[in-house]
């Protein structure tokens, strides 16, 4: 499982390239598309990109044709693409999921509470 700065680069690759067609990006694409994708500082973003492209390139996820002077020339290969669709999948699921919960609790409450009001009301009907 990539951790979620891998994984919106992985993403920003699959929006960006169509049908196992390369890309030519820049750190300036990667970083212009994902606000808040890494520290900004010390020119760490840089390196932070190059490792991550790296990485997605050694684990099957992208095919890196080139990488030099801040340019990546990437496609996403089929892992890559598959990875981000079970990840929709896992996300649509997760929320399916909170909904039954929280209907379940709010019924549970409910019928909890309608049961304890209609104990006290038989309990003080009895002893009057």
């Amino acid at each position: 499982m990539l951790d979620k700065r891998t994984a919106a680069l992985l993403q920003t690759i699959n929006l960006s390239c169509g049908e196992g067609r390369y890309r030519i990006f820049t750190e300036e694409d990667f970083l212009s598309q994902m606000p808040n994708f890494l520290d900004r500082g010390a020119g760490k973003e840089q390196s932070e990109i190059a490792a991550r492209v790296a990485y997605l390139s050694e684990n099957g996820y992208i095919e890196v044709k080139y990488a030099a002077n801040g340019m990546f020339c990437v496609r996403s290969l089929p892992l890559g693409k598959s990875y981000c669709e079970r990840e929709k999948e896992r996300l649509a699921e997760g929320k399916i999921w909170l909904k039954y919960f929280m209907s379940t609790a709010f019924f549970g409450g409910l019928i909890g509470g309608l049961s304890g009001a209609l104990i006290v009301l038989v309990t003080l009907l009895l002893l009057h």
